[in-house]
């Protein structure tokens, strides 16, 4: 197979890859996010009405917030601008071990979508 041919199948895979670890994985750890972290950060001092209002339901833009939070769990600077840099102080260790892991993981996943989409775009 040629470099051209790997990169395709790489891609497609990854972003397979991409949508269940997003989706199927982020779900699951938002679902078993402490509700003490969760009161914690979604309140009136860290996020709008309307903001507050987007994370109370089930749908795309609670997932969007629910996995900000675990961002600012896993890279407290992430957190500075709402005021969450203090935000792992309240977790337990392992929401901020698993939540490191998780988005590691998803960058790796994206640098490979990246650099095989720059392969197939220059080669």
């Amino acid at each position: 197979m040629q470099l051209l041919e790997l990169s395709f199948i790489a891609f497609f895979i990854a972003g397979g890859l991409l949508v269940f670890w997003y989706l199927v994985v982020g779900i699951f750890l938002i679902y078993v996010t402490p509700d003490q972290v969760k009161e914690y950060a979604y309140t009136g001092k860290h996020y709008t009405a309307v903001e507050l209002a987007l994370v109370s339901g089930f749908h795309f833009g609670a997932l969007i917030h629910g996995l900000a939070l675990l961002a600012a769990i896993a890279f407290p600077r992430l957190g500075r601008k709402r005021g969450l840099s203090d935000v792992r102080s309240i977790s337990p260790q392992w929401l901020i071990k698993v939540s490191l892991v998780y988005w590691l993981i998803l960058l790796i996943i994206l640098f490979v979508i990246f650099s095989t989409l720059l392969i197939m775009a220059f080669y």
